[in-house]
C-alpha cells in the first residue's frame, strides 16, 4: 500500500513538473509574440527627413472646455508643435524653397528677414537645414493662408488698434483711434503681440472672409488663463485671441457646428509680458474670471 502511494506521488510529481514545463514554454512563447509584433511595427514606422520633415501634419485637437461650454465642436490646430514652435515654420519653408527654386537664393546664401517674432525664429530654424544663414533685422508681420470651401465660413478676430476689422466689416482701414489720413506709430496699446495691423498685405488681400469679430486684451488674457487651467493648454496671446474668436463664432452659429481655429504658438515666448502679472497691471489687466463669464457664458 505504501509502495502504491509512493508511485502515485512520483507520477503526480512528474505530471506537475511536465505540466509546469509545457506551461512555462507556452507562456514564454506567448509573451514573446507582442515583442516581435512591436519590433515589426517599429520597423514599419517611417522616419522624417531632418527638421524640415517634422514641419506640418500637426494634430487637430478638440478643445474640450470650449466645446462643452458652447455646444459646438471647437477644434484647435496645434501649430505650436512644429519644430520652430509656431505656425510660421510653414511660411519659412515655403519662402526658402521658392527662393531656392527660382534661383534668388543659393545654398550658402543669407536669408534676411524683417521680424521680431515667430517668423524670425522659424526662418532661423529652417535656414540651416537648407544650407543657408539667417539675418533678422526689423519687425514685420505675416498672415495665415487657408483653402476656401463654400460651406466653410471664415471670420477674423482683431485686437484693439488694428484696422483689419474695419476693413472687413465697413470697407475702410482707419479706426476711431486713428483718423483717416493720419499716421500714428502706436494708435492703440495692446498686449496681444503678432496680430493686428493697419495695412493690407498681399496674402490677406487674397483671403476670403465672411466676417470679423473684435477681441479685447482682457478677453485674450482671461482666455489664456482659462485654457491653461481647464485644458492644460499653455498658449500665446494670438492663440488665446483666436480662441476668443472661436467662442464668438460658436455664439453666432449656435450649438451643433464645428469650428476650427489656429493655435499659433505656445506661451513660452510670452512670459515677460502676456503672462507677467506685473506687466499686465500697467494696462489695468487683472484676470479674475472663474469660467467664461468674460464672454457672456455662465
Amino acid at each position: 500500500m505504501a509502495a502504491a502511494r509512493a508511485t502515485v506521488a512520483v507520477v503526480a510529481t512528474v505530471s506537475v513538473a511536465a505540466l509546469s514545463y509545457f506551461l512555462c514554454d507556452f507562456l514564454s512563447q506567448k509573451t514573446q509574440l507582442p515583442r516581435s509584433t512591436k519590433k515589426k511595427k517599429k520597423r514599419q514606422l517611417g522616419t522624417r527627413s531632418g527638421v524640415i520633415g517634422a514641419i506640418g501634419n500637426t494634430p487637430l485637437i478638440r478643445i474640450n472646455s470650449l466645446s462643452d461650454a458652447t455646444g459646438c465642436e471647437i477644434l484647435g490646430k496645434c501649430e505650436f508643435l512644429n519644430p520652430g514652435g509656431s505656425v510660421k515654420d510653414r511660411v519659412a519653408v515655403k519662402i526658402i524653397e521658392e527662393a531656392l527654386e527660382s534661383g534668388k537664393l543659393v545654398r550658402g546664401g543669407v536669408v534676411t528677414e524683417g521680424s521680431a517674432g515667430s517668423t524670425a525664429i522659424s526662418l532661423a530654424t529652417v535656414a540651416p537645414a537648407y544650407g543657408c544663414k539667417c539675418h533678422v533685422v526689423i519687425p514685420d508681420d505675416a498672415a495665415i493662408e487657408k483653402d476656401k470651401n463654400p460651406n466653410i465660413k471664415c471670420y477674423l478676430v482683431d485686437p484693439p488698434g488694428s484696422s483689419l476689422f474695419n476693413k472687413v466689416t465697413r470697407g475702410v482701414m482707419y479706426t476711431k483711434e486713428e483718423a483717416e489720413g493720419k499716421r500714428l506709430k502706436n494708435p492703440f496699446d495692446t498686449v496681444t503681440e503678432g496680430i493686428g495691423i493697419n495695412r493690407l498685405t498681399e496674402n490677406f488681400s487674397m483671403a476670403t472672409l465672411d466676417g470679423a469679430f473684435r477681441g479685447t486684451d482682457m478677453e485674450a488674457v482671461e482666455m489664456s488663463r482659462y485654457l491653461l487651467k481647464n485644458d492644460g493648454l499653455f498658449l500665446g496671446s494670438s492663440s488665446a485671441m483666436n480662441c476668443v474668436g472661436a467662442v464668438r463664432m460658436a455664439q453666432l452659429l449656435g450649438p451643433g457646428h464645428t469650428i476650427v481655429t489656429i493655435l499659433c504658438d505656445n506661451g513660452m515666448r510670452h512670459l515677460s509680458k502676456f503672462y507677467n502679472d506685473e506687466y499686465l497691471s500697467r494696462f489695468n489687466l487683472k484676470p479674475s474670471a472663474v469660467g467664461l463669464e468674460f464672454l457672456g457664458i455662465k
